[in-house]
């Protein structure tokens, strides 16, 4: 094969995005001058010199798990770049994914992750769809020993993300490259002279140094597949775009007990170990779900999304507890400190920025950090924390949360009070607890659980109308206050016409008086019927 072949196939290959360890994008590179001057590479030797695990393996069913590998460099589809380079087609897996889900015989689906990365062609479809996929079933994934870059990327939208002992995950970044040739050309005697149509056709060439303009334009396609990247790790690992960017390792792989610290994982723990797990737990059957037939799974049931919150470590304080003010002092257009301050969120909210949180309060619940009124959450309140996983366990009237989301938020709240140092009370088990209806409730009991709700606000309203604290009341206690004043007020008025309305009435007569009157028009009709007499 011609240099000149060689130099326009690596150069398509080094101008598109990779999401991969960039070492390893070198040795693709060199992998593939050797089949392009016609050097015959063995599978094997192809192997030996990208690494990880063959790339070529099926999926494994264990019990009622599903074993999808992820091995090698991910490219999009199997062509001859797969052939040359040892990669793994991403279509080929995400045809894998959807059998899986598709299953009646898989309850439970692991991603054994062994991969460097690669490039970002069909990564984000993938990534969506492993989101999807979690919404019907657990998926797992499994850093066995590698998931770098295009790899985290994917493994990052599993339900639960852990580590080998001796796995390097990370390597969040994008990056191309161009090869300028323009002075080996000269050096050569070559001059090249490019013919086009179209403003930018050849702007990449390898005959001349990248202008300006064609700089800012392969930056500009790497830095939206970064920022697709960082986002759909954010939404994976239920934190926010800044926290990946400026921790995850900010580029760099980390090991298994630097990035459990991180948050990137959520246990570090040998595959051998989640599969055996995984078979213990045996999975909850699902029902079957239709799906469309393009790889991409069509949206899951809105009433499987709702979600905890993942547990992290925060600084944590013990002042006295206000619930209510701390959502107040939440800035109406800071949507995205919502998910610091709650544990946890309904995914069915409206999502207008696209960061897979809801931008409204009320979609989420479980309120237990420190707000400022300027907006921004600090420290977790142990006593909030307290009080919420009393409310899970039944205190308050309970909770609305979807029962399977219990454990989720539980584990979100106890986290903060062991990091300060508390021992978390359990968390009982219930019957999963009545919807906003109420259902099952007499009128009696839904009026105690009424005045229970108006007694604990009542004690809030006089925290904050104590006369000792009038001439220092924030503007948002002062509007809380007046919104309190006006619901008391409609309380008051509604009293007000209950008691002229028993005034107006006279009591209805006993049962037994009712039922005696009615037997006695019975037996009179019925003795009118027959003829007889009294």
């Amino acid at each position: 094969m011609s240099d000149r072949r060689y130099q326009n196939i690596t150069r398509a290959v080094l101008e598109t995005p990779w999401a991969i360890r960039p070492g390893m994008l070198a040795v693709i590179v060199e992998v593939l001058s050797l089949r392009l001057e016609g050097h015959q590479l063995s599978d094997e030797e192809i192997q030996a010199r990208v690494g990880g695990k063959p790339s070529r393996q099926d999926t494994q069913i264990i019990g009622q798990t599903a074993i999808i590998p992820i091995y090698g460099t991910l490219i999009p589809r199997a062509d001859s770049m797969t052939q040359m380079s040892g990669g793994t087609p991403v279509d080929r897996l995400q045809g894998a994914l959807q059998d899986a889900v598709r299953s009646a015989d898989v309850s439970n689906i692991l991603l054994d992750i062994s991969s460097p990365g690669g490039a970002t062609d069909l990564i984000p479809e993938f990534a969506q769809q492993i989101r999807d996929a979690r919404r019907v079933k657990p998926v797992v994934a499994s850093a066995n020993t590698q998931a770098a870059s295009a790899a985290y990327w994917l493994g990052s939208q599993a339900s639960e993300f852990v580590a080998s002992p001796s796995a390097g995950v990370g390597s969040i970044g994008v990056f191309a490259a161009h090869e300028d040739l323009s002075k080996q050309l000269e050096a050569d005697g070559v001059s090249t002279t490019v013919i086009t149509a179209g403003k930018y056709k050849a702007e990449t060439g390898p005959w001349a140094p990248l202008t300006d303009e064609a700089r800012a334009h392969i930056q500009e396609r790497v830095d939206d597949m970064y920022q697709m990247f960082t986002g759909d790790v954010a939404k994976g690992r239920k934190t926010t775009v800044d926290a990946v960017r400026g921790g995850f390792g900010e580029g760099r792989m980390l090991n298994a007990k630097a990035a459990l610290k991180e948050g990137m994982i959520d246990a570090i723990e040998p595959i051998t170990a989640t599969i055996g797990r995984l078979a213990d737990a045996g999975g909850q059957k699902v029902a079957q779900v239709a799906f469309s037939d393009v790889p991409a799974l069509a949206a899951a049931d809105p009433g499987l999304e709702a979600n905890a919150i993942r547990p992290h470590s925060t600084a944590t304080t013990d002042v006295p507890w206000d619930g209510p003010q701390q959502k107040a002092n939440l800035s109406n257009d800071r949507p995205e400190t919502y998910r610091l301050a709650y544990a946890w969120y309904d995914e069915n909210g409206k999502d207008a920025d696209g960061d897979g949180y809801p931008d409204a309060k009320d979609d989420y619940k479980f309120i237990h950090h420190q707000v400022s009124t300027s907006g921004d959450v600090g420290a977790a309140n142990v006593n909030g924390c307290s009080q919420g996983i009393a409310v899970l366990n039944g205190g308050r009237t309970g909770t609305t949360i979807p029962d399977k989301d219990r454990q989720g938020v539980y584990d979100h709240l106890a986290k903060h009070l062991s990091d300060a140092g508390k021992k978390p009370p359990p968390l009982q088990s219930h019957e999963a607890t009545p919807g906003p209806a109420h259902a099952g409730l007499t009128f009696a009991a839904r009026l105690r659980e009424t005045r229970e709700r108006v007694e604990d606000d009542l004690a809030t309203v006089r925290s904050l109308a104590d006369v000792s604290q009038r001439d220092r009341l924030t503007g948002p206690k002062r509007e809380q206050l007046e919104a309190i004043a006006d619901t008391l007020g409609a309380f008051g008025k509604a009293h007000s016409d209950i008691v002229a309305l028993l005034a107006q009435t006279t009591p209805a007569p006993d049962v037994a008086e009712v039922d005696r009157e009615a037997w006695e028009l019975y037996r009179a009709r019925a003795l009118r019927l027959s003829g007889g007499s009294t």
